[in-house]
Order: structure tokens, then C-alpha cells, then sequence
């Protein structure tokens, strides 16, 4: 009986360490102190993002086009924020460059950030959304970022689209709706000027080789809105060797 007791001990102990090494949770967290703790690559890298945008530098190129479309989203929420994965089934950008090449990035995943990454000589904005852009050879990203202003009385229609669904903590992927990710984008967004530079991931392990393009037009929503957010994701923005890059590209799109 001794023995059967120690065995049944023993498969217990088992168990509960192979549940705590698969946890979906990374090892990563966001609280301030902690995020010294992360990769050398995300606090000195010289890709690393986000950014602190002070001065600008007018730019043509390069040029980007968005036509996202309407899919049922994948979803997960790691306790570091959800996630709503295309899958590439999202649409799509088109990037065009000052030599009149031009290349297309799939639309992958879009998540958001609580509050803004980014940072407008050092005030970053209430909440920043990526769009997760990706090309065929699966071998360069191009993330689109949108702002988000608390400013208005009324629902943000993209937000009032994939708050119900999106998830909270959980090591499974669910399925959601069908949204639209146009939605997403600030009214006037055709027009918009918007920042380009060269960054990278901003988790760990922060690998680079990413291309921003940031609306300067802003997005709303309201407060109700936030909470809804908060409620789901928490607080989950780098805040930690935010990189100075004075003399930004600033673009704005050609007629």
C-alpha cells in the first residue's frame, strides 16, 4: 500500500510539472521592473521597438495601400494580450517603392496594445493597434499601427465588432465571428500621412526585420470601450528603451 501510495505520488507530481512547463504563459511579463528583465535584443537592439517620434522628414516613398477584407477570426489569449489570427485570409497591403517596385504582405494577425507603444515626444496614446502584415516567403513583415484617441461619446465600429469576442486567458484557440478589419481604421485613414522605420517585435525575444507604418490620423473610441478592453488584456505595452528617432519619415500618400 506504502509503495502504490508513492507511485500515485509520484505520477501527481508529474502531471503538475508537465502542466506548469506547457503553460501557455510566457516567461515574459509587463510590469516595468520586469521588462529589464527581457532579452538584450529588446532593450539595445538597434531595430528595437517601439519608437519616441519627435522631429519628422517629409517623404514619397514608401507608398502603402490597404485592402483588408472581412474573415472569421482564430483567437488566443496568452496573459500577455489576445490575439485574432487571418491567417493570411484577411486581405492584404501592397507596399510600392521610390523604384516602382511593389510587394504584397498578407494580413496575419492584429492585436492590441494597452496603453499606446509608440510615443509622441514621450506621451504614447490611450491604445495602439497591429495589424500583423506578412509576404509569401513568410521572410519580411509589415506592421500597420493605429492609434486610438478616447475622445468621442460614441462606439468605435471595429472595436464594437471584436470586443464580444475576443478571448479571455486561455492555452486553446477559439473560433470567432466574421469582422471586418476596415473597421479598424480611422475615418479619412485614405489621406493620412503616416511614419515609416525600420523596427522590430516588441516581444521578446524582439527579433527585427520589421517595417512600421504608422497613421498619424487617429482612430476613436470612448471610455466604455477601453474598460471592455482592459477587462481583457490588461495593460500589455513595452514601455522599457523606447529607441529616439529624430528626423522620422513622414509620407503622405500620393493622389
Amino acid at each position: 500500500m506504502r509503495r502504490l501510495i508513492l507511485v500515485s505520488l509520484a505520477f501527481v507530481f508529474a502531471a503538475c510539472s508537465h502542466v506548469a512547463h506547457n503553460s501557455c504563459t510566457p516567461w515574459w511579463r509587463y510590469e516595468p521592473e520586469r521588462q529589464n528583465e527581457w532579452p538584450a535584443a529588446c532593450k539595445v537592439g538597434p531595430e528595437r521597438s517601439p519608437v519616441n517620434i519627435t522631429t519628422r522628414t517629409e517623404a514619397e516613398y514608401p507608398q502603402i495601400s490597404i485592402h483588408y477584407t472581412p474573415f472569421v477570426p482564430r483567437m488566443y489569449n496568452n496573459n500577455r494580450g489576445a490575439k485574432l489570427y487571418a491567417d493570411g485570409n484577411g486581405g492584404y497591403v501592397t507596399v510600392t517603392y521610390a523604384d516602382g517596385r511593389s510587394e504584397q504582405f498578407d494580413l496575419q494577425e492584429l492585436h492590441l496594445h494597452r496603453l499606446g507603444e509608440h510615443t509622441f515626444s514621450g506621451t504614447p496614446a490611450p491604445m495602439e493597434l497591429h495589424f500583423v502584415n506578412e509576404d509569401r516567403d513568410h521572410n519580411a513583415k509589415v506592421v500597420v499601427t493605429i492609434l486610438f484617441d478616447v475622445t468621442s461619446p460614441s462606439e468605435n465600429p471595429g472595436l464594437k465588432e471584436i470586443i464580444p469576442i475576443m478571448p479571455v486567458v486561455s492555452c486553446t484557440y477559439v473560433q470567432g465571428v466574421r469582422i471586418n478589419p476596415m473597421n479598424l481604421l480611422p475615418v479619412g485613414w485614405e489621406s493620412s500621412p503616416y511614419y515609416v522605420y525600420d523596427g522590430a517585435l516588441t516581444t521578446p525575444d524582439c527579433p527585427g526585420g520589421l517595417k512600421f507604418f504608422i497613421l498619424d490620423r487617429r482612430a476613436m473610441t470612448n471610455s466604455d470601450q477601453l474598460a471592455r478592453i482592459d477587462t481583457v488584456i490588461g495593460r500589455n505595452a513595452k514601455t522599457v528603451a523606447v529607441r529616439e528617432l529624430p528626423g522620422i519619415p513622414v509620407v503622405h500618400p500620393l493622389k
